[in-house]
Order: structure tokens, then sequence, then C-alpha cells
């Protein structure tokens, strides 16, 4: 595995319990790649988890009527787009295993753009062959990814653990790479991509990377 952390992660722990939250990683991904690729943030570190337990909740709403995370991203997206339309931003979206690992290993290669990508992942206990036909994980979880056109480096952003900077390794795939990073931090057997979208522009992004916490 070859990540180097940046940023440390907020603890949020306190605002789970007091907003009687599941989580919030899906609010606080949203919200650190959105700010990033329009422009709003000039920091990799992670954002202010109010504002992602504001989009969280609205998550959570829409995911008791019976809507996906990955629909409920490209809504965000649509709104988003309308929202900043001189940075002209172009969406890729896949909702199947075999899309979204293409997609990110695409992702990983030289582009001459700004990318953000949004993950969708499965995380489960039980390494049987059945889980993978009856499709039934213990717990879902989001991340982001971040790639700079002006030198190729791409950022991890695990609202759970921080910010961290992939160390490319020859003849290792990024996607081979996050999967080895789940299965360590979250101590599950099994992981695997159900979703993934990116989000791609040619405008400048500022980002200030004086202000690193290890």
């Amino acid at each position: 595995m070859s990540f180097k952390r940046l940023h440390k992660a907020i603890n949020y722990h306190e605002h789970l319990e007091a907003t009687n939250s599941a989580g919030l990683c899906l609010g606080q991904t949203w919200l650190w790649m959105s700010e990033i690729i329009t422009g709003m943030s000039g920091t990799l570190s992670p954002p202010n988890f109010f504002m992602g337990g504001k989009i969280q909740a609205e998550y959570e709403a829409y995911d008791d009527a019976g809507g996906s995370s990955l629909a409920f991203m490209n809504n965000k997206v649509s709104e988003l787009q309308l929202k900043v339309p001189d940075k002209c931003l172009v969406r890729r979206s896949v909702n199947d295993y075999d899309s979204s690992v293409a997609l990110v290993n695409e992702f990983s290669l030289p582009s001459g753009e700004n990318a953000v990508v949004y993950m969708s992942w499965k995380i489960g206990a039980d390494k049987s062959p059945l889980l993978k036909v009856m499709r039934k994980y213990d717990s879902f979880h989001a991340m982001a990814l971040l790639k700079l056109k002006s030198d190729g480096k791409i950022y991890l952003f695990d609202a759970n653990f921080g910010v961290f900077e992939w160390i490319r390794e020859p003849g290792v795939k990024l996607k081979t790479d996050i999967k080895r990073y789940v299965l360590q931090k979250y101590h599950r057997p099994v992981a695997a991509m159900r979703g993934a979208l990116m989000l791609s522009t040619n405008s400048d992004i500022p980002l200030n990377f004086e202000h690193v916490i290890v």
C-alpha cells in the first residue's frame, strides 16, 4: 500500500451521536471534492463537518426514499454544474464493479485536466463465495480522489482517516492500492467498488500546500 498521509481526519464522532446519524462519509466526501474542483477551497485538508453533516442529512433522506448514493451524487453534480458554469465540469458516472475499476485506473493516467472521483465502496466481513452472489455486505463507505493537471499527483480523501498522497509504484494500479488501503484500515476481508463518478475540468484550481498536518 502506497499512501502518505498529509492531513489527519477531523474527529466527528460526538457530532454523529448528537445528530443520531449513521455516518458522515458521503457528506464530507462530496464537500471535499466539490469545493476543490470548483476552486472554492484552497486546501486539501478535510472540510467543516457541520456543512458535511447537512449534505449527509440530505443523502439519508434520499436513501430512505429508495434512492442510491450514486444517483444522489449525480443530482449534486447537476446542481454544481448550474452553480459554476464557467468551470465547464465534465461528468462520467458508472454503477457497476468492472466499469468503476476501469474508471479509477484510467483516472490515474496523465490527462492534462484537473479531476476528482467519488467512489462508493462495499465492505464485508464474510469472504465466502456466496457473498458475491448475494451481494450482501456489512457497510458502505464513500471516498474521493483528486488528480492535479500541473504535476499528475493523486490524493485520496477518507473522512475517517484524512488526506493521503498516492505514491506510485511500478506495476501497481491505483485501484489495487486503494483496495489494499480499505482492507487494512477497516480490518475486513472483503471490499469492492459498487459505483464511481468523475468530474474533470481544464480550469485551474488554487491549492495551498503549505499547511500540512501529519
